[in-house]
């Protein structure tokens, strides 16, 4: 047996967490169109059911484009400096792309690939396609997401992605996924549902979930981020929870690492705390982190000992590379319950222009989630 597959059946599956889901969410079934794509592969099939356009009409034979290589971009030393030296005010990022490291790479009309999994051509990337995403793409972020970014997620079969047109389409899809809309003019105020976020919130998400109807619920914050204990903090807002205000917030919404706008770093001692929390009172956390990679080593020095070692502790397993080792990690690495929906973008990583990224969630979670993207915004 595998060594991966020994040690996974030790570890617990993640638990059911259907009873979150909104009434729609609930009702959703697999669409009946998307259902007919497996007969692509059959030779001599013309599929009319999903309206797909003819691949002759398709405006390009091949894409071409010269992509820059790392080695572009010299950056500044990891050891943090203060006030900066000449070495840190000599360092630039150069204007002059054509003397600088490239790839070119030519994207052909068809490929010959069997693979659907391998096939990276024109034809197939203009197609219509299955809304978890375009299968090349998808096969490298599950397998990049699972093996190297979260290696050590503590429950049985790890978890499950889809591709979403950035972190702000995603959050949309998880609050609609997991709330009932609610009215103050028609509802009773007990069906109201909640939101608990930082005190100092991304304001894009509070203006997402508020029209719905969500009690928008803060906890207050320090340098780290949001609190769990004393004053303001999670367990207050939770423990001494007002119904008449309606239900006790069921869903979280953070940016742990650069919070938006304070840019506090979470402590792995701190979310464990927040998580145990959550878990107590069933509470989902959608963790927003599009700036996990930009952590520098400085980032945890404000964190005093009684509250944190500035060192993550080393990973149980290795990601691979020492630099995603040396990550504060994710909400996913404590994660028992399968209560995390972790939000991930291209946008600030792959290219600001790409408006593209990805939810990492327990299977069942993102299963509904895909029912919702069949319906609206189908493959990214």
């Amino acid at each position: 047996m595998p060594a991966a597959a020994s040690s996974d059946r030790k570890l617990a599956p993640p638990k059911d967490l259907s009873h979150h889901l909104s009434r729609a969410t609930k009702a959703r079934q697999a669409s009946s169109i998307k259902q007919f794509y497996k007969y692509f592969q059959i030779p001599g099939i013309g599929q009319l059911a999903g309206g797909l356009p003819n691949a002759h009409y398709f405006p390009y034979d091949t894409l071409e484009a010269k992509v820059a290589l790392p080695e572009r971009w010299k950056p500044t030393p990891n050891d943090p400096v203060d006030p900066p030296t000449s070495s840190l005010a000599n360092t630039h990022i150069s204007s002059t792309a054509t003397s600088q490291p490239q790839s070119n790479i030519v994207v052909p009309r068809t490929s010959p690939a069997p693979n659907p999994l391998l096939k990276i051509d024109v034809a197939s990337a203009l197609q219509y396609g299955t809304a978890q995403g375009y299968p090349p793409l998808y096969t490298f972020i599950r397998q990049f997401t699972t093996q190297n970014l979260h290696p050590n997620v503590p429950y049985a079969g790890g978890p499950e992605i889809i591709l979403t047109c950035g972190s702000t389409d995603g959050f949309a899809k998880a609050i609609q996924c997991l709330s009932n809309e609610w009215s103050e003019e028609k509802d009773w105020m007990g069906d109201r549902e909640g939101l608990l976020c930082e005190e100092f919130c991304y304001m894009n998400a509070v203006q997402s979930a508020r029209p719905r109807g969500l009690n928008i619920v803060p906890v207050a914050i320090d340098d780290e981020g949001m609190l769990a204990e004393g004053k303001g903090g999670l367990r207050q807002v939770l423990e001494g929870w007002n119904k008449k205000q309606g239900k006790r917030p069921h869903l979280m919404y953070t940016v742990t690492i650069g919070q938006n706008p304070t840019s506090g770093v979470l402590s792995v001692t701190r979310r464990k705390e927040i998580y145990a929390l959550c878990s107590k009172y069933d509470i989902i956390i959608i963790e927003d982190d599009p700036y996990w990679y930009l952590q520098y080593p400085s980032a945890l020095s404000h964190l005093s000992p009684r509250k944190a070692s500035p060192t993550p502790p080393k990973p149980q397993k290795s990601s691979g590379f020492e630099f995603l080792d040396s990550l504060v990690p994710s909400f996913l690495s404590v994660d028992t319950d399968g209560r995390v929906i972790r939000l991930d973008t291209f946008s600030k990583t792959v290219a600001p222009g790409c408006r593209l990224g990805w939810i990492t969630a327990q299977p069942a979670l993102v299963e509904r989630i895909l029912r919702i993207t069949e319906t609206s915004t189908q493959q990214p």
